[in-house]
């Protein structure tokens, strides 16, 4: 019984995994300019 809960609990982790990287993909395909922007900021304040 224990196998099988460890076994569910990993599959329902990799899917978060997945779930939140093809999330942040999109998102990164959608904003690039602003991420660009905040990374050239950044430099500029070091």
């Amino acid at each position: 019984m224990d196998s099988l809960r460890a076994q569910v609990e990993r599959t329902v982790i990799a899917l978060w995994i997945g779930k939140v990287a093809l999330w942040k993909d999109t998102l990164d395909r959608l904003v690039p300019p602003v991420e660009s922007d905040l990374k050239n900021v950044d430099s500029v304040d070091a």
